[in-house]
């Protein structure tokens, strides 16, 4: 993980203890409202502020910082209303889903945000994390019914069915040497595998798929929703075991 990752994983935990202790205040104010007004304009107003600018400037970088993230990853998302509107108090919930839950985002093509990044701002290490976390959230996505519903009811204008086949195409290059080299000879024979049952299961779909909702309910659905959880669990292992 990054300086700066590590900086805004660390923001996103005081701003939640700052937002919750917020809320848990409010009671306390509108029963007693003589207490913000000591706060605000009492003799120790001047000890107040101090404490309290500290935590300001956390919380405005911390929803800089996701809205920057909206912009630059997930821009097609329907996300920047509460971003903007509802700031500080959603600017967590969104961090929370993008960043730790790690949904799948909705921002600009993905090849040439990868390529930039590599350029510009990326070590090949971190490269190579990018190219595992990438193909490995297409696995992730394919195994979770509950994942790929809520990735629908979170981006609606997106057909999620689809999705779950165009995503690996995005991210899955067999034949770039940058792509070989961010995984070990058994991770690119699981991968390739779990390649040929998605291009089988293509052939054998439907050209115009179903919403998801319905996908889900068909033979073809279930075959790589079970396909994709046996290669996780072998991904899994071969992590476990360390084997290159």
């Amino acid at each position: 993980m990054k300086l700066i990752d590590k900086i805004i994983y660390s923001f996103f935990w005081i701003h939640i203890i700052v937002v919750l202790v917020q809320l848990a205040s409010l009671p306390l104010f509108i029963i007693k409202p003589e207490l913000m007004e000591c706060l605000i304009f009492g003799d120790k107003r001047e000890l107040y502020h101090q404490i309290l600018i500290p935590f300001v400037m956390i919380g405005t970088s911390f929803w800089i910082y996701c809205l920057w993230f909206y912009m630059k990853y997930d821009s097609r998302s329907n996300k920047l209303f509460a971003l903007f509107f509802f700031n500080w108090i959603y600017a967590p919930i969104y961090y929370y889903e993008v960043k730790i839950k790690k949904r799948p985002l909705m921002g600009r093509n993905t090849d040439e945000a990868n390529t930039e990044i590599k350029g510009n701002e990326m070590t090949d290490t971190e490269f190579a994390e990018l190219n595992r976390e990438n193909v490995y959230s297409v696995i992730d996505l394919w195994c979770s019914i509950d994942r790929q519903l809520d990735y629908q009811k979170n981006v609606p204008d997106v057909q999620v069915s689809i999705e779950l086949y165009q995503q690996w195409e995005d991210f899955y290059f067999p034949d770039s040497d940058d792509f070989k080299q961010s995984f070990n000879k058994l991770e690119l024979e699981l991968l390739a595998e779990f390649n040929e049952a998605l291009n089988n299961s293509i052939d054998r779909t439907p050209k115009n798929l179903p919403p998801i909702e319905d996908f889900i309910k068909s033979d073809e659905w279930k075959m790589m929703n079970s396909k994709a959880r046996k290669i996780k669990d072998k991904l899994n292992t071969l992590d476990k075991s360390g084997e290159s």
